[in-house]
């Protein structure tokens, strides 16, 4: 059975990763009094801010409500701002395509495209473990451990040319 792409099912995967980096943020406001952690509802989607060089700091699921404006888009770039952050701004092909021209006219230039794929998995398909994967449970011992990546600078090996490309504007925003 085929999976057709709708604008239905894009908001659905879109709001589906937002809630979700919400909800680390939440969480990390709930376990660290210090959290500088924070997301604000703007439009269609929620702009998350988990730390400046985190890569859940962006906005997700923006664009799919037909009055976007630039008011809006003016309260996004000073979330960012106040946070000494990049916007950084994942917007789907399907979402409102005045949100892309706002961007573009103010300054913002597209670093990637990414997609995602699916398809339905059958009730009588089995999958075997591959050999070289290791999962485990995620106790409360390993919070810290594992949010660290998320809230502190990484050090990331540059190995395409894919990588973001920083907008040109002094503010340092981008677009991606």
């Amino acid at each position: 059975m085929k999976i057709h792409t709708t604008k239905e099912l894009a908001v659905k995967l879109e709001t589906a990763e937002a809630l979700n980096q919400l909800e680390f943020v939440r969480t990390h406001q709930r376990l660290f009094a210090d959290s500088t952690a924070g997301y604000e509802k703007i439009g269609s989607g929620y702009a998350v801010f988990a730390g400046v060089e985190s890569p859940l700091t962006q906005i997700f699921a923006l664009g799919f409500d037909d009055d976007f404006s630039e008011a809006q888009l003016d309260r996004l770039e000073a979330f960012y701002q106040q946070r000494k952050a990049a916007v950084n701004v994942e917007v789907c092909h399907l979402a409102d395509i005045n949100l892309l021209k706002m961007l573009i006219r103010r300054g913002y230039q597209i670093s990637e495209v990414s997609n995602v794929l699916a398809r339905r998995i059958g009730s009588d398909e089995v999958f075997s473990d591959a050999l070289s994967n290791h999962v485990q449970r995620v106790g409360e011992e390993d919070i810290e451990r594992f949010s660290y990546g998320c809230t502190e600078p990484l050090i990331v090996e540059q190995r395409s040319s894919t990588a973001p490309v920083r907008d040109r504007r002094s503010t340092g925003l981008r677009f991606q």
